[in-house]
């Protein structure tokens, strides 16, 4: 047994932070950066990968010893309600943020 398993058999661990309310709270522009699909975060992972990994990054900063992706709803279902092309992207926005 080792890393992560030896690790929470030691301590409690610390999963990053608040992603969501941490790009929420930058002026992001619709056009650029959510790549005309306002609010979808996912989108971040293309068009911003510099914010995404900066924010990790912070999270790592002040001690969390581990962090997810930013891929909320990088799902079919849900891409697609912005439209049929964000849906195409799942796999690849999922790959890319991992």
């Amino acid at each position: 047994m080792g890393g992560l398993q030896e690790a929470i058999q030691r301590r409690v661990l610390v999963l990053d932070g608040a992603m969501g309310t941490s790009l929420q709270s930058l002026d992001l522009d619709v056009d650029t950066d959510y790549l005309g699909r306002e609010n979808c975060v996912d989108m971040l992972v293309r068009s911003r990968p510099d914010l995404v990994r900066s924010i990790h990054e912070s999270f790592l900063a002040v001690g969390a010893d581990a962090v997810e992706t930013d891929t909320f709803g990088a799902n079919r279902v849900t891409l697609g309600e912005f439209d049929e092309e964000a849906a195409t992207w799942a796999r690849d926005l999922n790959r890319d943020a991992a």
